[in-house]
């Protein structure tokens, strides 16, 4: 009953305001849905209502106001218009809502209402309001846009949308607000999320602070809508040393705003999973969301071609003079590295040292379109004996593979779980990014063995990750090809593998394939999002910072002997391969880099063994400070 009346009524006769149905949904959720009904809501929380009830789903009331087009594919019926959506959060937020209260998946609102599909403008410009408390709470009701208009170029104070653990350090959550063209002062402005962790008091730490650039990718999040883990993983780097340590989602990424993606334009690829159909064609099913998804975001006055390693930089070096530091700690991990190298490039004298995690250089190394990296590619895979017992197979492994590929191809195996006809050239996707995970070259023979006996338990867990790698919601697809579109040059003019094929067997034609298929992709995806094939790539000058490379000697995202190829430009730096890891650590190895890394940003060299790294196989190389040429290399050393 829609009437506020009736519910005081209740409520004093002692009925229960929190009691919940089948769904877990309380008399609170019923007001956020169909007919506007603030009113209720506020004679509900008045009566004692819990404004943070989650239901069975575990979306609280201000949750739903967010759920338009979710990814998880829930649906609520009804959910009211934009501007009782807007009226309602207003509601909710007042009478007590949390900004911290966070759904199953580890999102609170404000993250809920970037992530979660295409929310209602208005929901994520009241949240955001609530965020930014110089704003007038009185002004009119705008698109999230207009609320940063509002607040103008620079960095912007925000209320953090997550709660603090007792162990952690203090906190600090911020908003930069830069314009999307740094050309055009008159362009769209746009933000991006910055939390600074930090041991003391002062207002500002007296030392260099650290700053993590970001989940990767490029187009990963961080991860900074719940960042316990980002704080858990990362607090080795600078506790107990008087340095600050910044986080960040770059722009277009995670909880910058806006966010691009194209999840909402994915189900014909779920649609094509459960189809055996050739490589070809599913290329061009991700051609046309990229259609969709490119005329959804020019719609919205946005311009890709402002979204890159180069701008970024920029942006970084904008967060320095903001907070008021001399010079960055940088740490780069895999895509985020890229932001590193560019600001090396740009702004030399502003960085103290720089920790480069999984390096994704921009480079003929990492270069999916050459035969002679899926030719390293397969070679890791079918020559590793790794260090722990039962991996080692009968010297047929090769053999063996190409002959699952090609089974599946003539006959497809249903994983239905997870919505998935494994094909031979699927089968091939998995086993390449189960390659950045080093448990599965251990896992390796196994599922070969298994395969050949129609059977996928161990393959399993990295099918599932190669499913979700593909339809990730929070992935920023167009972020992805607006980077490499301008930073991995002009594919077009390159000689078609076709010409000079090797003398491998069915590797050889597989690779050729490969590389063929990775052309087409990227000249085809490049001219559908109208972003231009440029040579912007990272390998030019030399770098005289200080650098510490962390690499896991089976990473495929850039092989080990391109990484040292491009060592030689960095006349001060120290290399820490992981002999048995991939692009993914284990946790033991991922507690000694972190350490390793402490000792090198405070010292600028490796350093003493730390306890960490007993018994992790490690191979320290590190060149002497000045030219690289001098180095001395330490092989298959271990710490």
């Amino acid at each position: 009953c829609f009437d506020a009346e009736t519910i005081e009524v209740l409520a004093h006769g002692g009925a229960d305001t929190n009691a919940s149905d089948a769904n877990g949904r309380t008399p609170l959720f019923e007001t956020v849905q169909g007919i506007p009904a603030k009113s209720c809501a506020a004679a509900l929380l008045n009566a004692g209502a819990n404004p943070d009830a989650r239901d069975a789903n575990g979306f609280s009331a201000l949750h739903i106001l967010t759920l338009a087009d979710h990814p998880t594919g829930l649906s609520y019926d009804n959910v009211i218009s934009e501007d009782s959506a807007h009226e309602m959060a207003t509601v909710l937020l007042d009478g007590g809502a949390s900004l911290f209260i966070a759904d199953d998946d580890g999102y609170p609102p404000l993250a809920a209402a970037m992530y979660h599909g295409k929310p209602h403008a208005k929901i994520t410009d009241t949240i955001l309001r609530y965020h930014f408390p110089t704003l007038d709470s009185e002004d009119p009701p705008d698109p999230a846009h207009s609320v940063l208009s509002s607040l103008g170029p620079g960095l912007h104070g925000a209320r953090c949308w997550f709660d603090s653990e007792q162990a952690w350090p203090m906190k600090e959550c911020f908003f930069m607000v830069v314009t999307e063209d740094q050309n055009d002062a008159d362009s769209p402005l746009i933000a991006f999320p910055v939390v600074r962790f930090f041991e003391q008091s002062s207002p500002q730490a007296p030392r260099n602070p650290v700053l993590h650039l970001g989940g990767g990718g490029p187009g990963s999040p961080m991860g900074l809508e719940s960042p316990h883990l980002v704080w858990n993983q990362y607090r080795f780097l600078v506790k107990n040393t008087g340095r600050d340590l910044y986080v960040i989602d770059p722009r277009g990424v995670g909880m910058a705003y806006p966010r691009f993606h194209c999840f909402q334009y994915f189900q014909p690829m779920r649609d094509a999973m459960l189809r055996a159909i050739e490589p070809v064609a599913e290329l061009e099913i991700w051609q046309q969301i990229y259609r969709d998804c490119k005329e959804h975001i020019i719609k919205n006055h946005h311009d890709l071609v402002n979204y890159n390693s180069s701008v970024v930089a920029r942006d970084l070096d904008l967060l320095r003079r903001a907070i008021r530091a001399e010079r960055f700690v940088l740490y780069g991990v895999s895509g985020g590295s890229r932001y590193a190298l560019r600001m090396a490039q740009k702004f030399p004298n502003t960085i103290e040292a720089m920790v480069l995690d999984g390096t994704s250089f921009t480079n003929p190394h990492s270069d999916v379109t050459k035969a002679a990296y899926w030719e390293a590619h397969f070679e890791r895979l079918f020559s590793y004996h790794g260090t722990e017992a039962g991996v080692l197979d009968d010297g047929r492994i090769e053999e063996r593979f190409w002959n699952v590929v090609s089974e599946l191809d003539q006959e497809p195996l249903l994983l239905p779980s997870l919505g998935l006809v494994l094909t031979g050239a699927r089968f091939l996707g998995v086993s390449f990014m189960g390659s950045y995970d080093s448990t599965f070259f251990r896992d390796f023979v196994k599922s070969i063995d298994e395969l050949e006996a129609r059977r996928t338990e161990t393959l399993l867990p990295y099918a599932e990750r190669y499913v979700d790698f593909l339809l990730d919601p929070l992935f920023g697809d167009p972020i992805f090809w607006s980077h490499n579109c301008l930073e991995w040059g002009d594919l077009e003019h390159l000689e078609h593998t076709r010409s000079s094929p090797s003398s491998l067997g069915e590797r050889s034609k597989r690779v050729v394939d490969l590389v063929e298929l990775a052309r087409a992709e990227h000249i085809g995806t490049c001219k559908t999002w109208g972003i231009p094939l440029a040579n912007s790539h990272d390998s030019a000058g030399e770098i005289p910072i200080p650098t510490l490379f962390l690499q896991g000697a089976l990473d495929p995202a850039t092989p080990l002997d391109g990484l040292l190829a491009e060592t030689k430009r960095f006349h001060d730096h120290s290399l820490l391969v992981f002999k048995d890891e991939s692009h993914w650590r284990s946790e033991r190895a991922d507690q000694c880099a972190m350490l390793s890394s402490r000792h090198f940003i405070e010292d600028k060299v490796l350093g003493p063994p730390a306890a960490a790294c007993a018994n992790i196989p490690l191979s320290r190389q590190t060149a002497i400070r000045g030219s690289h040429t001098n180095g001395k290399y330490g092989e298959n050393s271990r710490l």
